[in-house]
């Protein structure tokens, strides 16, 4: 009830956040669904951003519990969360690129058959576009990561995408800090995976920045970037 009233005691909304993953779980979704989503739809109306951040917050905590109550709905949920991937603070942006690569998640197939040729292009600008924080970057990275793993993604969707989304990867990889250069690694060998030979084209420009993390300094900060450059 708390989230669903004026959530002036930040921390108690927050709490409740937290909480709803478990209650998904453990209630199910057919229980929790119809009692939260109109909640969830209260907070995402709201003119404060702390509320809208914590209804897309809210939809991707649940999404794994009440899964089966969503999945005839995704189509909407999805592209009713895109509209906020453009909301004018940077955290609720956030909240939507993390809740787009978690219904990709766990709705892995499903979502990536449905929803990629609306999703893959805001990602695609999250990790591209000018102006736009590193930490947004990484997540658009990590979301692109999910949809792309696992073997769901069609190479036919990926590619219309492939030079934009592998030069903002690229780019992460020379500039980001350590973990972001970890992740778009990560997403960027998820990627290959999907497109296999297509990536040649890339090859000559990628093996440089690969080199240059295996250059960077042995210390505990950058164990885990050289290892996944290894790997990659």
């Amino acid at each position: 009830s708390q989230f669903g009233d004026s959530c002036d005691d930040d921390e108690l909304a927050i709490c409740g956040e937290q909480s709803l993953d478990r209650f998904a779980n453990s209630i199910g979704g057919n229980t929790l669904f119809p009692q939260i989503m109109p909640k969830i739809e209260m907070a995402l109306g709201s003119p404060d951003w702390k509320l809208r951040r914590a209804g897309l917050t809210a939809l991707a905590l649940i999404s794994e519990g009440c899964s089966k109550a969503m999945k005839p709905m995704l189509p909407q949920l999805t592209q009713g969360v895109l509209g906020f991937t453009n909301d004018k603070h940077f955290r609720v942006r956030y909240a939507a690129l993390h809740c787009l690569g978690q219904f990709a998640m766990d709705f892995k197939g499903e979502f990536q058959n449905k929803c990629c040729k609306q999703v893959l292009p805001v990602l695609v600008n999250g990790l591209t576009s000018q102006g736009i924080c590193e930490r947004l970057k990484h997540c658009a990275s990590k979301s692109l990561l999910v949809i792309c793993d696992g073997g769901s993604c069609r190479e036919e969707v990926l590619l219309p995408h492939l030079r934009p989304a592998l030069e903002g990867l690229f780019q992460l990889v020379q500039h980001g800090k350590s973990k972001t250069k970890e992740d778009a690694l990560t997403t960027i060998s998820s990627i290959t995976s999907v497109i296999g030979k297509k990536f040649e084209p890339y090859f000559d420009i990628f093996m440089p920045l690969a080199i240059d993390v295996l250059k960077l300094p042995a210390t505990e900060d950058n164990v885990l970037v050289r290892g996944r450059a290894v790997e990659c």
